[in-house]
């Protein structure tokens, strides 16, 4: 009985000693948790990049991890700096690009890292990055989507620059060439009218 006694005694200390330590982990982990959050940003600075890529291909594949709200690429393309929505995003993306080769055929491993957001335009740490190159791109992505909105909406001529134009039915096509007609008519007789006019008065004259 008194060795049972022991032994019940023994499993409780070992039990509680478990609890103790993984309590004690437990609080670490959370301790160290919380402190990588503190450093962590909404803002990161990715370089090493290696050409050729357009910032639209770099739009798209850190696109992937969450909702850019900025991107910032320098004119050698060698480093960018982007704003996710949030932290969560932005650590996601740090996880997933770091140590990635992109662009993959042509690419080097990337090297992902938080930084402060920036408290001006453009964005500058430590030097100044342009932007320039991404204001170019995107007017050209803008210029394209207003092509393909018209290209929708509007049919065009093959002969360049393009001519754009809006396809009618044919009653609406009957009822303009009658109002041009008329109008032309009535131009002609005008004009005719006026002639009339100059001869009737030289005649007088004479």
């Amino acid at each position: 009985m008194e060795e049972q006694t022991t032994k019940a005694a023994d499993l409780d200390d070992s039990k509680r000693t478990l609890d103790f330590i993984e309590e004690s982990d437990h609080k670490r982990y959370k301790t160290d948790k919380e402190s990588k959050l503190k450093n962590q940003t909404e803002a990161l600075r990715i370089h090493n990049f290696h050409r050729p890529f357009t910032i639209q291909q770099l739009r798209e594949f850190l696109s992937q991890y969450g909702v850019i709200q900025n991107l910032w690429l320098n004119k050698i393309k060698s480093q960018c700096y982007v704003i996710y929505e949030n932290c969560e995003q932005a650590h996601l993306a740090l996880q997933e690009i770091s140590g990635v080769t992109w662009p993959k055929l042509t690419g080097k491993k990337l090297v992902a890292e938080f930084t402060q957001p920036p408290k001006s335009d453009p964005f500058v740490v430590g030097q100044t990055v342009s932007h320039s190159s991404f204001a170019a791109e995107r007017n050209q992505e803008v210029q394209k989507k207003a092509a393909n909105q018209l290209s929708t909406l509007f049919k065009k001529t093959t002969s360049q620059p393009p001519i754009y134009y809006q396809p009618i039915n044919e009653q609406e096509a009957q009822r303009r060439l009658t109002f041009m007609l008329a109008y032309k008519q009535k131009e002609n007789n005008s004009n005719s009218n006026n002639s009339n006019n100059s001869n009737n008065s030289n005649n007088s004259n004479n």
